[in-house]
């Protein structure tokens, strides 16, 4: 996933965590070891386990996505998603003044589809074909979290002990993928996702950071909540710029975009 957005706003119960330096306490060697093998399975039981997960065709959702620019003026749309674990995409609907048009992404950007005979490349105003083809990546590659490593989208590294903004974590680095990803930060007691860094290892880059705060819902599996994506700090990982803030909703698991009824009522721009 070519990521434009690049670079973290610690929440916790809503409040901005700063001065988050991270202290390594410990470290173990990645890759084959058992103790990240068996991280990775503790951060998908987590949030409901890989039998059950293996099962999801697709999670339906509403979002609310609001993004900032580097001035900090805030776009805000509201889209209503599907997004599809196994094949990686992610799709929306987006009302026009022609009728509703289909829109696809994978990891790399938009990809043309159809809904009855409309293509999206013919019917999207630019600048809307524009954020779609930035936010969509981010959004999938996001919400699937651990996901991303059950089908070795991304490869684990090292495992060590952090503390960030007084909260013991366990920092996992990865590697492989197209997103510059380098690391994921659980919780050091139920395996969680609570954080996700990406390019923070390339000299000059903007690198990202990403808090996650996570809901269950009702057939047990978890779903984030909240991302909040934000510039890390020049000193620490906990920066104060904050880019893309994506809250889901009404979130289901349900068959996707041609079968669900909720995408009668297409997103309008």
């Amino acid at each position: 996933m070519k990521l434009a957005l690049t670079l973290l706003v610690c929440l916790a119960g809503g409040t901005i965590l700063a001065g988050c330096g991270g202290s390594l306490a410990s470290s173990m060697p990645g890759g084959d070891n058992i103790q990240t093998n068996t991280l990775v399975d503790k951060s998908i039981d987590a949030i409901g386990g890989a039998a059950a997960w293996s099962k999801v065709n697709a999670i339906d959702c509403w979002a609310i996505v609001t993004s900032y620019d580097e001035a900090g003026l805030a776009t805000l749309s509201r889209l209503k998603l599907s997004i599809y674990p196994g094949p990686r995409k992610i799709s929306t609907v987006i009302e026009t003044s022609d009728g509703p048009v289909n829109v696809t992404a994978d990891e790399s950007g938009l990809v043309k589809s159809k809904i009855k005979t409309r293509i999206f490349g013919d019917k999207l105003a630019p600048e809307v074909s524009q954020r779609l083809n930035r936010e969509l990546p981010i959004i999938l590659y996001h919400v699937l979290g651990p996901l991303n490593l059950a089908d070795e989208t991304e490869t684990p590294g090292n495992v060590s002990n952090v503390q960030i903004a007084g909260e013991d974590l366990i920092r996992m680095s990865v590697s492989g993928g197209s997103d510059g990803g380098d690391a994921y930060y659980f919780k050091g007691q139920g395996g969680l996702l609570r954080l996700v860094t990406l390019g923070a290892g390339e000299k000059g880059s903007q690198a990202t950071a990403a808090l996650y705060d996570y809901m269950k819902l009702p057939d047990g599996l978890s779903v984030p909540r909240r991302i909040k994506i934000a510039k890390i700090g020049r000193t620490s990982i906990i920066g104060d710029q904050t880019v893309l803030d994506i809250e889901l909703s009404d979130v289901s698991i349900g068959k996707g975009i041609k079968s669900s009824r909720m995408w009668r009522k297409a997103t309008s721009w």
